[in-house]
C-alpha cells in the first residue's frame, strides 16, 4: 500500500469540501473519530473506504488548513520513494464549509493507492 486519495463531501450535495493525497497512516484521524463514536465505517475495503461523520465533528479539523496529523513512514518501491508524513494536492473548499450545517452529514471516501 502506498496510501489514501481522500474525498470529503456533503452528502445532501455531493459537494466537494477537501479532498488529498496521504500516506499510508493517514486516516488514523478518522479512526480516532470512530474510537470516539463520532464516525461510522459503512465500507472498509479502500475501493473506496466510507465513513460518515456528521459535519460538527469533521469541520473543525479541516478548517486548520492542512492534512490532518499522522504519522505515516517512508515507503520505498521499484520506482518511487514516498517521504515520512507524506501529503499532497491539498484542496479545501472554505466557502462550502460555511455552508455545512453542524448536523449535515459528511461522507468521506478513501481510496486505496496500491
Amino acid at each position: 500500500m502506498l496510501g489514501w486519495e481522500i474525498f470529503v463531501e456533503r452528502e445532501r450535495d455531493g459537494v466537494t469540501l477537501a479532498a488529498w493525497t496521504v500516506g499510508i497512516d493517514g486516516l488514523n484521524w478518522i479512526h480516532h473519530l470512530e474510537s470516539q463514536g463520532l464516525a461510522v465505517a459503512v465500507q472498509q475495503n479502500g475501493y473506496p473506504s466510507k465513513y460518515i461523520v456528521k459535519a460538527q465533528d469533521v469541520l473543525p479539523l479541516l478548517r486548520l488548513g492542512a492534512v490532518p496529523p499522522h504519522d505515516s513512514p517512508e515507503v520505498l518501491g521499484d520506482d518511487y520513494v514516498l517521504p515520512p508524513k507524506f501529503s499532497a494536492k491539498y484542496l479545501l473548499n472554505e466557502s462550502e464549509l460555511d455552508n455545512c450545517r453542524p448536523d449535515d452529514k459528511i461522507v468521506i471516501d478513501a481510496w486505496d493507492q496500491s
